[in-house]
């Protein structure tokens, strides 16, 4: 019986073992750092690479965008070309200042289903005006920045996010996305006090 006994006890063991190594893995697949947390080589790099996408996207240079696009991107690159033609006004001679980076670092050798990264400080009641939380389906492996910019010209105020993909020594643009800061006008202050 004692042999048996044994026998289970290390079974139970190993099997709490590789849990415990199993659950680490999956909490070191995915990974965010925040600006102040990267060497200055990779801030300057990243920022670099954001700060080209975004005077090629202030330009309309759609066609320079999808040259630098990652190949999965360049190969339908229609809803980049959509974004840069529809704010071109809102863009042309805009006035950029990074506004946040984050480097998202998802590792492994498949793609990961369903990625969450949580990138800064978090307080009791959740986010924190230096914290993001990222969701990204079929994720491949690799590194990812995501930059924010706070774009200001003539016509618009807006935040311009890029996302970039580390491609050997290169950021390879994977993402655009343009989202007005003013609605009518008036910011998000305004419509809240309004509100009240």
């Amino acid at each position: 019986m004692r042999p048996v006994r044994s026998w289970l006890r290390a079974w139970v063991l190993w099997t709490t073992l590789a849990a415990v190594v199993g659950l680490t893995s999956l909490v070191r697949a995915q990974n965010c750092q925040i600006s102040g947390e990267l060497d200055d080589a990779t801030r300057s790099a990243i920022t670099a690479a954001g700060q080209r996408y975004f005077d090629m996207a202030s330009k309309g240079d759609a066609a320079a965008l999808r040259q630098s696009a990652i190949p999965s991107l360049a190969s339908d690159f229609s809803g980049i070309e959509t974004t840069v033609k529809d704010h071109q006004q809102d863009l042309a001679g805009a006035q950029s200042t990074a506004k946040a980076l984050f480097l998202l670092d998802a590792q492994g050798a498949v793609a990961i289903q369903h990625a969450e990264f949580y990138c800064g400080v978090f307080g009791k009641n959740g986010q924190t005006s230096g914290s993001a939380v990222f969701y990204f389906d079929n994720l491949p492996p690799g590194k990812y920045a995501v930059m924010i910019f706070d774009a200001t010209s003539p016509q618009a105020r807006a935040n311009l996010s890029v996302v970039a993909e580390q491609t050997g020594a290169d950021w390879k643009l994977a993402g655009l996305y343009f989202k007005p800061i003013l609605v009518a006008g008036h910011d998000s202050a305004w419509f809240a006090a309004r509100a009240r």
